[in-house]
């Protein structure tokens, strides 16, 4: 990892980070109790309650799950994070969670197609269609 991300890294937004680590901490957990019962690594688990790393939809989901808190609250929380970074960092923000800000934006915004907003399923494969779409763009360019 060159100096550039180690600094940016050291920037993410706290909100997720002390919202985990105040999970844990509340249960008396060390970071081997959580790694041992979501499948994750505690070095995993330690970045994301520093605030070095944002987890995905499906990790939230594990970490909600496990620590027996709603669902859509903790991906809420995620959310705010992944907004929060996005306005701290500007144009330093890693690439996937611009597109995450940019996902969250667009759901905001209620696309609409005949008349009817997109459901957030049908966002993503929209967006996962384009990017494909560009891929496949890129490779013949």
């Amino acid at each position: 990892m060159n100096a550039k991300n180690s600094s940016t890294r050291k920037q993410f937004s706290t909100i997720l980070a002390d919202y985990l680590s105040n999970l844990r901490h509340n249960k008396k957990l060390s970071l081997a109790d959580v790694a041992s019962q979501t499948d994750m690594t505690p070095q995993v688990i330690g970045l994301y309650e520093k605030g070095k790393r944002i987890p995905s939809v499906d990790a939230m989901s594990k970490l909600a799950k496990f620590y027996n808190v709603d669902n859509e609250s903790a991906l809420k929380v995620r959310e705010d994070a992944i907004i929060d970074t996005t306005q701290i960092l500007g144009e330093d923000t890693p690439p996937a969670i611009k597109n995450e800000y940019a996902m969250l934006s667009l759901r905001n915004q209620q696309i609409t197609i005949d008349g009817k907003p997109l459901t957030s399923e049908e966002l993503e494969k929209a967006t996962e269609f384009i990017k494909a779409l560009r891929q496949k763009q890129n490779k013949f360019s």
